[in-house]
């Protein structure tokens, strides 16, 4: 966001560009899948800051939604409010220093920079709303322990467990499996998850070596015909 630019100006020129490309038929495929993701972070962010939780007053959180829904216009909402406009740019503003004070001054940034996934657990985390499943590859949540405070642990104690979280986080296997031939990334995916009659004994013993029953994809390999 350049220095001086409102946030909610920012957030409204991002999301008129993005929605603009996204009608255009010549975009890109691989352009389209990013301005996708980037509408949906940008839609995420429209909300919580029209939703007002984090205004202050009451008096001023009406004026600031109403602002927020009516074009930014300081004339609109001068009139609605009967006021001056100037008394509207002087509360927009101190919004603005709120509302960056909470995401973050580069958040639409970041977002626009091709970045829309890390900017999402940025704002997830600005607003609190940040869960381990936002991060950690779902199936592997199920199986660790509920949530629980524990006053005798500190976080420095816990290197092991860090390090194992890390290790199946969504970015760190998207970056491995990046590593891999993506045409046997995806015949693999075909063995297992289509119904295809010819290959049901491959698919159980590649279930069973996935689920530990077979120690090694040598002991697999030798299983199958």
């Amino acid at each position: 966001m350049a220095k001086g630019v409102l946030f909610f100006r920012s957030l409204s020129k991002a999301l008129a560009t993005v929605s603009a490309d996204l009608l255009s038929p010549s975009l890109p495929d691989s352009q389209r899948v990013l301005r996708k993701a980037q509408l949906g972070v940008l839609q995420e962010v429209d909300r919580f800051v029209k939703a007002g939780f984090w205004m202050g007053q009451e008096r001023a959180r009406e004026r600031i939604q109403y602002y927020l829904l009516n074009d930014l216009s300081a004339a609109k909402t001068a009139e609605k409010f009967n006021t001056s406009e100037n008394a509207i740019r002087v509360a927009v503003s101190k919004s603005n220093e709120r509302i960056v004070s909470r995401l973050g001054a580069g958040l639409i940034d970041m977002i626009m920079d091709g970045k829309p996934a890390e900017a999402l657990t940025a704002f997830k985390l600005a607003t609190g709303d940040l869960r381990i499943l936002d991060l950690v590859v779902s199936d592997v949540v199920t199986a660790l322990p509920a949530p629980e405070f524990n006053s005798k642990l500190r976080v420095q104690e816990c290197a092991k467990e860090l390090s194992f979280l890390r290790y199946f986080t969504v970015s760190n296997v998207k970056k491995q499996a990046a590593t891999l031939d993506q045409s046997k990334l995806s015949y693999i995916r075909y063995v297992l998850e289509s119904s295809d009659p010819s290959y049901s004994f491959t698919r159980q013993a590649i279930l069973n070596y996935l689920k530990g029953s077979i120690a090694s994809p040598e002991d697999l390999f030798d299983l199958l015909p």
